[in-house]
């Protein structure tokens, strides 16, 4: 130690002690300014996550609209299949009932035919 007051001692030429483990960088952030620099970034994850979300809403409010038109498409091809069912099993139906109606009329002209030649004119 130096006595100020004693001009006899004369201060010693002492190294400072260097620190432990690796010396800083001149260029090195501080805590303070990191953990600045951090919230900074964090704040803006969280506006582009905003963002993001925003736009899906939109997305998914437009997809909504597609959806509900998509299903009424698909009602009216179940409802237009369906018409088309019955009407093709009511062709069918009127198709058996011309064939037999068909086959009958040949029968009652045969039996006509039948009738003229075996009856007296």
């Amino acid at each position: 130690m130096i006595d100020e007051n004693d001009p006899g001692t004369v201060g010693m030429e002492l190294k400072p002690r260097r620190g432990r483990g690796r010396p800083r960088k001149p260029d090195a952030l501080s805590n303070a300014e990191r953990q600045r620099r951090w919230r900074e970034r964090r704040a803006e994850e969280a506006r582009e996550l905003a963002a993001r979300h925003a736009l899906m809403a939109g997305r998914d409010s437009g997809l909504g609209i597609e959806k509900a038109h998509s299903e009424r498409l698909t009602e009216q091809l179940v409802n237009v299949g369906l018409e088309t069912g019955y009407w093709r099993s009511r062709a069918l139906s009127l198709q058996s009932e011309r064939d037999q109606l068909q086959f009958r009329l040949a029968e009652l002209e045969a039996e006509l035919a039948l009738l003229r030649s075996s009856s007296p004119d």
